[in-house]
């Protein structure tokens, strides 16, 4: 009984790391904003994330959205939505490149 009861606290004391690991969620409206920035955005609102992209593939891309209170990575969906770009996660980096 006792390493049960030992079990379901350790899985309570981990649940606010999860929580953590995935980072804060995203609101984000912008209108014609470079996507550069846009991104930096999701970065900052997220403090978990770090968006990893090559600056020649996004840097002359303006960008229109809006969405509230989603994961970082479903932001970084929605501002690429329509663009020649793809993106995943792994661990706590997000990238972006060009889509194939």
């Amino acid at each position: 009984m006792k390493r049960n009861q030992a079990i379901t606290l350790l899985c309570l004391l981990m649940l606010p790391l999860v929580a953590l690991a995935q980072g804060n969620k995203v609101t984000i409206n912008v209108q014609q904003q470079a996507l550069t920035a846009a991104l930096r955005q999701v970065e900052q609102q997220s403090g978990y994330y770090k968006v990893n992209y090559p600056y020649e593939a996004v840097k002359d891309y303006k960008v229109t959205a809006s969405v509230k209170n989603v994961a970082a990575h479903d932001a970084v969906r929605a501002l690429i939505k329509g663009l020649p770009l793809a993106s995943h996660v792994d661990g706590r980096f997000i990238y972006i490149k060009k889509a194939e």
